[in-house]
């Protein structure tokens, strides 16, 4: 909680407690090309809903004290919640994973994998592209679950995934990290 005056403005204090906007205005801000003292006063102000302008008035250190709502940040992402359940693509509804990632295949997961580590050492466009084409999909005609993940679909849902704009496939990247750290702490060999 941030107090302004007789104000209170409340926002995330950890990974878990973040919304689907606030994960999606992070994934906004991973965006840019720059990211300073001034993104990061962004960042409060769009994830605890302060009026810009009375952030304004705030003193320089205030601002500076203000900054540390931000420390879990650079934390480890323990984001467990799967936040972004379905995007439109197109005129298509893409659904993503459970929770926990507890619907995914093991397959699902290495391709997943792979493609979260390629991009994280070349943050290359397309590695972003594949992440997302493996996890989300429509879903099966006459049926509530998602579609199973086909190696042989996978060039075609990386064409779509194209369509996705760059701020949300970063949210997706975001969202499935918590839920990777998950997996590799609880399956650690």
């Amino acid at each position: 909680t941030i107090r302004i005056g007789n104000r209170n403005f409340t926002g995330p204090s950890c990974w878990e407690e973040l919304t689907a906007a606030q994960l999606l205005y992070l994934g906004r801000i991973s965006c840019l090309p720059v990211q300073n003292e001034i993104t990061t006063y962004f960042s409060i102000i769009k994830l605890f809903g302060i009026p810009p302008l009375l952030f304004l008035k705030l003193t320089s250190a205030q601002k500076v004290q203000a900054k540390s709502v931000l420390d879990w940040i650079v934390e480890s992402n323990s984001l467990q919640r799967w936040l972004l359940k379905s995007i439109k693509v197109s005129v298509f509804k893409f659904y993503g994973p459970d929770d926990k990632l507890a619907d995914i295949t093991a397959e699902e997961f290495i391709y997943a994998e792979g493609a979260y580590e390629r991009w994280l050492d070349s943050e290359s466009e397309i590695d972003l592209d594949t992440l997302f084409a493996v996890l989300y999909r429509r879903k099966n005609y006459f049926s509530s679950d998602r579609a199973p993940f086909r190696q042989a679909d996978l060039r075609r849902s990386v064409e779509r995934a194209k369509g996705v704009k760059p701020y949300i496939k970063k949210a997706v990247a975001i969202n499935y990290a918590g839920c990777r750290n998950l997996v590799i702490n609880m399956h650690p060999n």
